[in-house]
């Protein structure tokens, strides 16, 4: 897979992400969330990693990512209908951001709950097991749809204690996420 296709690849990883969270979502106010990081995809045969930044209001939402130097810089943008793709002005794909998934990586990512797990809730209306908070009742694992997802760093924020290193791991996918500024407006 040549090194674009993996950026994109990742990128795609969080669209998904996107993709699922609705708008009354308690953590997003009305107004503009938006975070970013370092994201590290572990597979099998593989391991990479790349920065992003993903910002939402209401349903819309863009994901900016890149490689080391800003190599590969590709943005992503739309709702959990309907998304695109793109780097400059050349739009790569387009489409139902699980299509865009499935046809980019061959593989998809649990879309329906990730955006929930990156704020460090467990998805409402899901069964979670093996919940594990500590004394200060931040939520520290638990798995969910059959994925496993652990917390640590754990910084103060105005929405209340949030993670800053997040684990998710699943069927031969691990994802590392460690967010550099976390934020609501």
């Amino acid at each position: 897979m040549s090194v674009m296709r993996y950026y994109i690849a990742l990128l795609l990883i969080f669209l998904s992400g996107c993709a699922g969270l609705p708008s009354n979502q308690s953590l997003i106010s009305d107004g503009l969330y938006a975070t970013g990081g370092k994201l590290i995809v572990i597979q099998p045969d593989r391991r990479s990693s790349a920065n992003f930044r993903w910002s939402q209001q209401a349903e819309k939402f863009q994901l900016e990512f890149w490689g080391p130097v800003g190599v590969g810089r590709t943005l992503i943008a739309g709702s959990s209908e309907y998304a695109e793709l793109s780097q400059g002005s050349q739009i790569i794909d387009r489409g139902s951001p699980s299509l865009i998934m499935q046809r980019q990586l061959g593989w998809s990512a649990p879309i329906d709950v990730l955006p929930f797990w990156i704020q460090g809730v467990v998805a409402p209306n899901m069964v979670a097991e093996s919940v594990e908070k500590d004394d200060l009742d931040r939520l520290l694992r638990f798995t969910q749809a059959g994925w496993s997802v652990s917390y640590t760093d754990h910084v103060d924020s105005d929405d209340g204690w949030v993670p800053r290193k997040i684990t998710i791991q699943g069927r031969d996918l691990q994802l590392r996420l460690i967010i550099r500024r976390k934020n609501a407006k």
